[in-house]
């Protein structure tokens, strides 16, 4: 009797007490995200680092096959640990119902988790944590995309108990990759609220293309044009040696089509980053490939020059994986189109280990797309790229540097960029006076307008090459390689540099420091203006930290009209010559300044950039810092509060307006509140003994007071 109440209860998703006194949910209830949090793109949980017992039914066991003592860890992938994935007892739930428990030590066999098979249904106690960016690339990747995982309690037998065992029945709802991702001009990126729901939850994904960048897998969904990669974490798809033994599977071909993939959604680290949203078949029979199509493995043009003349033939070259494809050597075909009229094919012919075709000369500013296919003798046929098409532009003379770091856009085609020759005239806005020579590297900067991605770095491996002797206001004329290098896309190795004219001006371009700390780096319309000289006007200073709490050489600011954190972003200090650092040791050896909380600066001029997540703006010299002051230099309206001294609140003599705020600076000029108020009543019951001042802002005006609390 008493384990048919405990079933029913377990249907019903009847939050229970557990041992100790741990909160008991169900993996629904534990797994459910509220839309406000979905709203700000946050996927932390509620009952992170707490201890909680959870109640669900096994859908991926820890070990391959439990019930004949085979105790591999069946996702592998995963260093080695043990993972189970529980889904809640109500099988008809499709989203919000997953969770990942994890036990790090495979060697801990007091708890039974290795024992767990697909259908146990158990109560187990765990600890909460997130899952970590990590490193390869991790390490920038905002905390609130860290979703939970749970840890089971070590060494502990009452931590896990097996209440009964049925026979599940999981749906696979059928998906697509464009529920998980979406396609912006900066690439593609999460869909949150979409994509959310289906984590940990098995789903479906049908009629794919497989692309393969090593040993990393994309599935390429051609109806809506976006990705989503696949993670092997059993073995079973990849030649990894914990589980190739037992399995039949063969290397996915580029091309090749999967007619279905079966898993679960769950985060995992491919081309260097963590993934959240990944599509992980546990079983061979999960996967439903066709056959392996010959595979291209790329189709390049001449380097020489980004934008071929209309003069030039433009030679193309591709390599074709024929070890298990025999080719029909007729149907190598590379296919061109002038400016949106009908495709006309050239062959692709045999050269040395390759394979060449050329697309003869074309007129100035013609828009030339082209792509690949390769037909074997069997009539299976792949194309180079998988969608759409390549393309370049053909351009007489100097291109700007917005043409080629802004190139004109052409609908599903891509444009090859990184190595191809450039050149360029812009006049010098940082020479090798600017900035300190072995921080970042050496490097200068041009601009050629105040036209948006107007800016490029040129840099050359010899620290003595001749392009450093160029001087801020020389107009230069500069041929390289153009190349996205770890200080982002720059002329490197310049092989001819021409000084053209001398002592030239370019004016910054003038951004609102609200739209600087407002913004995300590398996903805002600010990338415009990256590498490019701005300005930004009346500012505060947060914090001698970055504006993430760290001290990595930068120190926050933000709009003095509205001086709140999450307004700031980052004044660099490291790289431009100027007085200020964040470090003592700088400050004692090279006797540079300190920058002072709570003093205003009416300017700082500089270069965009970023740091991690922040819009950064670094200063090239002390001439780029208008008037520094403290915030109360020119603030003339000095009122009287009430009661003074308080161990409470302060009361203003004046009504305040909606959105008004208030900085308090303590006796040494160091702020320690800023907030948001919305009435005449300053909380500060808060605050140790002691004397301060506070700074109102409000739409009627600017205004400061004294105030004193004691307890």
């Amino acid at each position: 009797m008493k384990t048919v109440l405990l079933a029913f209860a377990i249907a019903l998703g009847i939050i229970t007490t557990a041992k100790a006194d741990y909160p008991t949910l169900s993996v629904a209830q534990f797994a459910q995200i509220s839309d406000d949090s979905l709203k700000v793109e946050s996927l932390r949980s509620p009952y992170e680092n707490d201890t909680i017992t959870l109640v669900g039914m096994v859908a991926v066991p820890p070990c391959v096959d439990a019930a004949k003592n085979d105790f591999r860890p069946l996702l592998a992938g995963l260093n080695g640990i043990y993972v189970c994935v529980l889904r809640d007892t109500n099988q008809t739930l499709t989203t919000f119902a997953g969770v990942s428990i994890l036990q790090t030590d495979t060697n801990d066999k007091e708890t039974n988790f290795h024992t767990l098979k697909i259908g146990d249904i158990v109560r187990i106690t765990v600890v909460v944590e997130p899952i970590n960016g990590g490193g390869g690339g991790g390490n920038n990747f905002p905390s609130r995309y860290r979703t939970p995982a749970c840890m089971v309690l070590p060494g502990t037998e009452s931590a896990l108990t097996v209440l009964k065992n049925q026979v599940g029945s999981f749906s696979y709802p059928k998906v697509t990759p464009s529920q998980f991702y979406q396609n912006t001009q900066f690439g593609q990126e999460y869909s949150i609220a979409e994509g959310a729901p289906y984590l940990r939850m098995p789903v479906t994904l049908e009629n794919l293309t497989v692309f393969r960048n090593g040993g990393d897998v994309l599935l390429w969904d051609e109806n809506t044009s976006t990705f989503i990669s696949m993670a092997d974490l059993s073995g079973y798809f990849t030649e990894k040696p914990h589980r190739f033994l037992d399995s039949e599977y063969s290397v996915f071909t580029n091309g090749q089509k999967i007619k279905k993939i079966r898993g679960y959604i769950l985060p995992s680290f491919a081309f260097n980053q963590l993934q959240l949203f990944s599509i992980v078949p546990i079983f061979p029979s999960d996967v439903e490939a066709g056959p392996a199509p010959p595979e291209i493995l790329g189709l390049s043009r001449s380097f020489d020059r980004l934008f071929p003349s209309s003069e030039s033939t433009v030679s193309l070259s591709a390599v074709i994986n024929t070890m298990n494809n025999p080719l029909n050597t007729d149907s190598l075909l590379v296919y061109y189109s002038k400016d949106n009229e009908p495709f006309v094919s050239t062959k692709l012919n045999a050269d040395g280990a390759g394979y060449t075709a050329e697309i003869p000369a074309m007129p100035n500013n013609t828009i030339v797309r082209y792509y690949a296919v390769a037909i074997d003798k069997k009539g299976i046929s792949s194309r180079f790229p998988l969608s759409g098409t390549l393309h370049y532009q053909v351009k007489d003379g100097i291109a700007t540097i917005a043409d080629i770091l802004n190139p004109t856009q052409v609908p599903n085609s891509q444009m090859a960029r990184n190595n191809y020759g450039v050149s360029v005239e812009g006049v010098v806005t940082t020479d090798t006076n600017d900035i300190r020579f072995g921080v970042i590297g050496r490097y200068i900067t041009i601009q050629d307008s105040q036209n948006p991605f107007s800016a490029l770095q040129v840099s050359a491996f010899n620290p003595l090459h001749p392009i450093y002797e160029f001087k801020r206001g020389d107009k230069v004329k500069i041929s390289g390689k153009f190349s996205n290098t770890n200080n982002g896309w720059s002329i490197t190795s310049p092989t001819e540099f021409e000084l053209l004219t001398q002592q030239n001006n370019i004016d910054p371009i003038i951004i609102h420091a609200d739209s600087l700390g407002k913004a995300n780096a590398w996903n805002s319309s600010l990338e415009q203006w990256r590498g490019m000289l701005i300005e930004v006007r009346d500012l505060i200073i947060l914090d001698t930290n970055a504006k993430n709490g760290r001290n990595n050489g930068a120190f926050a600011v933000a709009s003095s009209l509205n001086p709140l954190r999450q307004n700031a972003f980052n004044v660099e200090t490291n790289i431009g010559m100027i007085q200020y650092t964040t470090f003592d040791t700088l400050r004692q050896v090279l006797k540079r300044e300190k920058p002072i909380i709570g003093y205003k600066i009416s300017w700082i001029r500089g270069i965009l950039s970023s740091n991690n997540q922040t819009y950064t703006i670094v200063p090239r010299t002390n001439d780029d810092f208008g008037t520094v002051a403290t915030i109360f230099s020119d603030v003339e309206t000095d009122v009287a509060v009430h009661p003074n001294p308080t161990s409470t609140s302060v009361t203003l003599p004046f009504e305040i307006t909606e959105n008004s705020k208030v900085i308090i600076v303590n006796s040494i000029g160091k702020i320690v509140e800023t907030r948001l108020i919305d009435d005449s009543q300053i909380t500060v019951n808060t605050l140790p003994v002691g004397q301060y001042f506070a700074y109102i802002v409000t739409a009627n005006g600017e205004y400061k007071c004294r105030f004193n609390v004691m307890k």
